[in-house]
């Protein structure tokens, strides 16, 4: 049997155990959860680029598109301008086309017409509808 010193020697060998299983299982425990962190912290840190990526192109496509808008709206503004002098008069329409005549017309193929005045409003719908 054991005297007291060896029943001591036991207990404190098997404290001083259950003492290192627990200390271990925390130090385990605390760096899996400082790898977790690690993990996290990285799945954060490509989410922020990955917002930040689509932010700057975000602000790409909008430049674009108020640019594309202005020349369109510049555009607009310019057919309007050249259709309304073509109707008021200021300015003559030239159209550079050929036809086919009949083979007894006498002409060339090229007709000289003044364009103004009766002509006007069914150039004025061709116009439109070579702008639209």
């Amino acid at each position: 049997m054991l005297s007291v010193k060896g029943w001591t020697a036991v207990a404190a060998g098997w404290l001083i155990f259950i003492l290192s299983a627990a200390a271990w299982h925390y130090r385990d425990t605390y760096h899996h959860a400082l790898e977790r962190q690690r993990e996290l912290v990285q799945l954060s840190e490509a989410r922020l680029s990955t917002i930040n990526t689509m932010q700057r192109q975000q602000r790409e496509v909008a430049e674009l598109d108020a640019r594309y808008t202005r020349e369109l709206t510049h555009a607009r503004l310019e057919n309007n301008r050249l259709r309304d002098d073509v109707a008021a008069g200021r300015r003559r329409l030239r159209i550079k086309g050929t036809c086919k005549l009949p083979e007894t017309s006498p002409s060339s193929g090229i007709l000289d017409v003044n364009y103004s005045g009766r002509y006007a409003s069914t150039i004025l719908a061709a116009f439109q509808l070579l702008l639209n």
